[in-house]
């Protein structure tokens, strides 16, 4: 059983090139893009199927993350193929967009074989995973800011300094720097230099590579 993946062409065939595993994988057929996975098999409920799916697509989307900062996220699509005859149509729904640079500070295959490996044991990178995949905004990235930084302490400021880190959240909790993206309305007084989603975004992708780094190494 696969799902289908839609969203632009570039990070389509940029995602399918990096997961080609049978554990994970994003196949393509008759021009169109699938997320297939070992944990699918003799699953034939959609209902038990979502949420396997939505776990593994919320790794994909951290990979993604890690690589391109500035990526769009991967959700699931309405469609699913199973192998011959019409794909059949299910509730879930889907997109891929966005685009990035590629950081070199990994590489991409050791990247995706890194975050292979997150289980429940890393409870927490699974939480990252979810709040990433969600709409970025300023709430949602303060909630990153929030696991990172209760779990992963020391290696928040291995690659990021303590300025960084509170000039993001004071750029996430004042309304004057942030808009109506912020936590709170006019309560909080902006920083002088405020931090964008784009710059907040790079800085969490350095401090999950190096937790990926201490944790898998």
């Amino acid at each position: 059983m696969q799902i289908q993946l839609s969203g632009s062409t570039v990070e389509l065939k940029k995602a399918h090139a990096l997961f080609k595993d049978d554990g994970i994988k994003i196949n393509l057929i008759e021009e169109k893009y699938y997320l297939s996975s070992t944990d699918f098999e003799g699953i034939e409920d959609m209902n038990e199927l979502y949420p396997i799916a939505q776990k593994i697509i919320e790794k994909i989307n951290l990979c993604l993350f890690i690589i391109e900062p500035i990526h769009g996220c991967l959700e699931l699509d309405g469609y699913v193929y199973q192998g011959e005859g019409k794909p059949i149509i299910t509730t879930m729904s889907a997109t891929l967009n966005g685009s990035g640079t590629l950081s070199e500070v990994m590489t991409e295959k050791d990247i995706v074989a890194k975050i292979g490996k997150i289980s429940s044991e890393k409870e927490a990178l699974s939480h990252v995973a979810h709040f990433l995949s969600l709409k970025c905004t300023y709430a949602n990235l303060y909630k990153v800011y929030e696991v990172l930084t209760a779990n992963f302490a020391d290696e928040c400021l291995i690659d990021v300094s303590k300025a960084e880190l509170k000039r993001f959240t004071q750029s996430a909790n004042s309304q004057m720097a942030s808009g109506d993206d912020a936590r709170h309305s006019n309560l909080y007084d902006p920083p002088k230099k405020p931090m964008s989603i784009q710059e907040a975004r790079i800085m969490f992708a350095k401090i999950i590579k190096r937790i990926l780094d201490n944790e898998n190494s």
